[in-house]
């Protein structure tokens, strides 16, 4: 008997958790930096940064990365109960 089979992950975009974008780019704004400083501050690829800021989703270890570099909570920038996709 055959196994049941995954639905298929589409490149590129993470599966993980839900960012609130919004949040991450007013805290980004205000700390004044720009999306190259911030991926180099996250150790990431700016490319990287610009996907979670448009696609809302990271792996759970680059929100980590990016709250960290944020200089917040992690929960600060999950969209759920904490801060249901803040209206900043």
């Amino acid at each position: 008997m055959d196994a049941p089979s995954e639905a298929p992950r589409r490149r590129g975009r993470p599966e993980g958790v839900l960012v609130d974008a919004t949040r991450l780019r007013a805290r980004r704004n205000e700390l004044g930096l720009s999306r190259e400083e911030l991926a180099s501050r996250a150790k990431l690829a700016r490319s990287t940064v610009q996907l979670v800021e448009t696609d809302g989703r990271a792996s759970p270890s680059t929100m980590v990365r990016l709250a960290h570099a944020l200089e917040l909570q992690t929960a600060d920038l999950l969209v759920g109960p904490r801060g249901e996709a803040s209206a900043t």
